[in-house]
Protein backbone atom coordinates (compact mmCIF):
# COMPACT_ATOMS: atom_id res chain seq x y z
CA UNK A 1 0.00 0.00 0.00
CA UNK A 2 2.72 2.70 0.93
CA UNK A 3 4.55 1.82 -2.14
CA UNK A 4 1.24 2.59 -4.48
CA UNK A 5 1.23 5.76 -2.41
CA UNK A 6 4.84 6.71 -3.32
CA UNK A 7 4.01 6.11 -7.15
CA UNK A 8 0.75 7.89 -7.19
CA UNK A 9 2.83 10.78 -5.26
CA UNK A 10 5.16 10.48 -7.94
CA UNK A 11 2.98 10.56 -10.73
CA UNK A 12 1.42 13.45 -9.59
CA UNK A 13 4.44 15.72 -8.70
CA UNK A 14 5.77 14.92 -12.30
CA UNK A 15 2.28 16.57 -13.57
CA UNK A 16 2.59 19.11 -11.33
CA UNK A 17 5.92 19.71 -12.43
CA UNK A 18 5.37 19.60 -16.05
CA UNK A 19 2.01 21.69 -15.36
CA UNK A 20 4.54 24.75 -13.91
CA UNK A 21 7.10 24.79 -16.95
CA UNK A 22 7.38 27.33 -19.44
CA UNK A 23 5.88 26.24 -23.04
CA UNK A 24 8.43 26.03 -25.73
CA UNK A 25 9.63 29.34 -26.85
CA UNK A 26 7.62 30.07 -30.01
CA UNK A 27 9.80 31.29 -33.17
CA UNK A 28 9.34 35.12 -33.47
CA UNK A 29 6.21 35.94 -36.02
CA UNK A 30 8.81 38.54 -37.61
CA UNK A 31 10.85 37.76 -40.26
CA UNK A 32 12.21 40.67 -40.45
CA UNK A 33 12.97 44.59 -39.71
CA UNK A 34 13.69 47.75 -41.25
CA UNK A 35 13.54 51.28 -39.55
CA UNK A 36 15.01 54.52 -40.46
CA UNK A 37 16.15 57.30 -38.38
CA UNK A 38 17.60 60.91 -38.07
CA UNK A 39 17.19 63.52 -41.01
CA UNK A 40 16.15 67.32 -39.97
CA UNK A 41 13.66 66.33 -37.86
CA UNK A 42 15.25 63.71 -36.58
CA UNK A 43 12.48 60.94 -37.49
CA UNK A 44 11.97 57.47 -35.87
CA UNK A 45 10.01 55.11 -38.15
CA UNK A 46 10.13 51.68 -39.72
CA UNK A 47 8.18 48.29 -40.45
CA UNK A 48 8.23 44.31 -40.00
CA UNK A 49 7.92 41.65 -42.55
CA UNK A 50 6.41 38.98 -40.73
CA UNK A 51 7.01 35.25 -41.56
CA UNK A 52 3.61 35.36 -43.22
CA UNK A 53 4.39 37.62 -45.75
CA UNK A 54 2.36 40.21 -44.11
CA UNK A 55 3.89 44.18 -43.95
CA UNK A 56 3.31 46.27 -40.93
CA UNK A 57 4.41 49.99 -40.75
CA UNK A 58 5.05 51.46 -37.86
CA UNK A 59 5.42 55.09 -39.04
CA UNK A 60 6.80 54.19 -42.42
CA UNK A 61 4.56 54.74 -45.19
CA UNK A 62 4.29 51.48 -46.90
CA UNK A 63 3.28 50.30 -50.65
CA UNK A 64 1.62 46.89 -49.81
CA UNK A 65 0.26 45.32 -47.02
CA UNK A 66 1.06 41.14 -47.92
CA UNK A 67 3.96 40.61 -50.16
CA UNK A 68 2.93 37.66 -52.76
CA UNK A 69 4.30 34.22 -51.81
CA UNK A 70 6.95 34.84 -54.80
CA UNK A 71 7.93 38.60 -53.60
CA UNK A 72 7.91 36.61 -50.03
CA UNK A 73 10.50 33.81 -51.34
CA UNK A 74 12.80 36.77 -53.10
CA UNK A 75 13.23 38.74 -49.79
CA UNK A 76 13.71 35.56 -47.35
CA UNK A 77 16.52 34.27 -50.55
CA UNK A 78 17.79 37.67 -50.35
CA UNK A 79 18.30 37.44 -46.48
CA UNK A 80 19.69 33.75 -46.42
CA UNK A 81 22.10 35.05 -48.88
CA UNK A 82 23.26 38.03 -47.47
CA UNK A 83 25.14 36.64 -44.42
CA UNK A 84 24.34 38.61 -41.52
CA UNK A 85 26.52 37.27 -39.05
CA UNK A 86 29.43 37.68 -41.21
CA UNK A 87 28.61 41.53 -42.09
CA UNK A 88 29.92 44.84 -40.15
CA UNK A 89 27.50 46.38 -37.62
CA UNK A 90 27.68 49.35 -39.18
CA UNK A 91 28.18 50.81 -42.84
CA UNK A 92 29.25 54.24 -42.71
CA UNK A 93 29.25 56.96 -45.90
CA UNK A 94 32.48 58.15 -46.48
CA UNK A 95 31.14 61.31 -47.10
CA UNK A 96 29.12 62.25 -44.04
CA UNK A 97 25.69 63.64 -45.03
CA UNK A 98 24.48 66.45 -42.82
CA UNK A 99 20.89 65.51 -41.83
CA UNK A 100 21.23 61.92 -43.11
CA UNK A 101 19.34 59.15 -42.50
CA UNK A 102 20.41 55.97 -40.69
CA UNK A 103 18.59 52.65 -41.47
CA UNK A 104 18.87 49.69 -39.82
CA UNK A 105 18.27 46.13 -40.86
CA UNK A 106 17.11 42.70 -38.09
CA UNK A 107 17.48 39.78 -38.92
CA UNK A 108 17.85 36.58 -37.22
CA UNK A 109 18.76 38.20 -33.87
CA UNK A 110 21.17 40.31 -35.71
CA UNK A 111 20.97 44.28 -36.61
CA UNK A 112 22.90 46.18 -39.03
CA UNK A 113 22.78 50.14 -39.47
CA UNK A 114 23.46 51.65 -42.62
CA UNK A 115 24.04 55.47 -43.31
CA UNK A 116 22.63 57.43 -46.01
CA UNK A 117 25.12 57.07 -48.67
CA UNK A 118 27.19 54.52 -47.61
CA UNK A 119 28.42 51.81 -50.06
CA UNK A 120 27.53 48.00 -49.52
CA UNK A 121 28.52 44.84 -49.96
CA UNK A 122 26.15 43.58 -52.90
CA UNK A 123 24.38 41.26 -50.46
CA UNK A 124 23.29 43.30 -48.02
CA UNK A 125 22.36 45.91 -50.89
CA UNK A 126 20.13 43.90 -52.26
CA UNK A 127 18.58 43.30 -49.07
CA UNK A 128 18.55 46.94 -48.35
CA UNK A 129 16.80 47.83 -52.25
CA UNK A 130 14.11 44.99 -51.54
CA UNK A 131 13.05 46.84 -47.99
CA UNK A 132 13.03 50.19 -49.44
CA UNK A 133 11.22 49.34 -51.87
CA UNK A 134 8.28 48.74 -49.82
CA UNK A 135 8.08 51.91 -48.65
CA UNK A 136 7.25 55.70 -50.04
CA UNK A 137 10.71 56.84 -49.06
Amino acid sequence: MLAKFALLSLVALGAAVAAQSPPAAQPSPVLVSFAQTGGFAAIERGLTVRRSGAVVSDGLPVKVKELSPLRLRALRTALASAGFTSLDARYESDQPVADGYVYRIGYSGRTVDIEQGATLPTRLARVFRFLRALTHV
